[in-house]
């Protein structure tokens, strides 16, 4: 009887326990330019386990920019990259990568990229 109070004292107070919180990896607000033209966020998975990613490209009022590309599962060392179409040459942008996993194994870079190459480049943090 006793073993089974404990079972069920134990069970209770996971019960009670509050849900995981999701984790954030973010880069600053970055602007490239009057020759910018596209944004590239790029996550890395440096652990040994599968970590499902969120990742999303916002303008500088937290709207979501449309990509052509998503992450979903990043794989143990593997990267994902989310790339925008065409942006405008006054557009500031920012990187977001969202799990419900650790971050600490992750990395990020976001870039706005002139002709395919970057004009500027920062980490997620």
């Amino acid at each position: 009887m006793r073993i089974l109070s404990i079972v069920a004292a134990a069970g209770a107070l996971l019960a009670l326990a509050a849900p995981s919180e999701a984790a954030q990896l973010a880069s600053p607000t970055i602007f490239g330019g009057f020759f910018q033209d596209s944004a590239q966020c790029t996550i890395g998975n440096l652990g040994t386990t599968p970590v499902t990613v969120t990742v999303d490209i916002v303008d500088r009022d937290g709207n979501v920019v449309p990509t052509d590309s998503h992450c979903g599962v990043v794989a143990p060392n593997f990267l994902c990259q989310v790339n925008t179409g065409a942006i405008a040459p006054d557009a500031a942008l920012a990187c977001t990568a969202t799990t419900s996993s650790s971050i600490a194994r992750l990395r990020g870079s976001f870039a706005i990229l002139g002709g395919h190459l970057p004009i500027h480049t920062t980490a997620l943090r």
